[in-house]
């Protein structure tokens, strides 16, 4: 890698992946491929520690996706799909704009928050997550409409 790595878990994802995407910069992998990428890179860079501690023939290096939704986009679907995300915050954020300071606070405040753990947690294409994400805004756009 060019660099001492720090030895653990989130540094070796974050590595890996990064590996992973200059290879394929413009397309990405395909959807859903960060489930099967840790453990087909046979060629990925591997700090000499986590040889020992993963197990490299055992352990996929990537566990089922990054735990980083925009890498897991720009892995999976390039740099396009890198710029679907903010492309799509820009979309839910614009009626924001147009409401009363209180219910533009609560919108700000519900798009943080979805927004933690899609960036430490989740892999991006979990059923659960996305339908809970779309009743929650379904649910705020019924809300909204009734207040008006």
């Amino acid at each position: 890698m060019g660099r001492e790595t720090v030895c653990r878990a989130p540094a070796i994802d974050l590595d890996l992946c990064r590996w992973l995407i200059e290879q394929r910069p413009w397309t990405g992998w395909g959807l859903d491929a960060a489930r099967r990428l840790g453990a087909v890179a046979p060629d990925a860079p591997v700090p000499s520690c986590a040889q020992s501690t993963l197990g490299r023939d055992t352990v996929p290096l990537l566990p089922l996706h990054p735990h980083n939704g925009a890498l897991q986009l720009w892995l999976e679907l390039g740099l396009g799909g890198a710029a679907l995300l903010p492309a799509l915050l820009l979309v839910l954020a614009r009626p924001l704009g147009r409401l009363p300071r209180i219910e533009r606070a609560t919108g700000v405040a519900a798009l943080a928050g979805a927004s933690v753990p899609l960036l430490v947690s989740f892999g991006l294409w979990q059923g659960w997550w996305l339908s809970a994400l779309a009743l929650f805004w379904g649910l705020s756009l019924v809300f909204l409409a009734r207040r008006s």
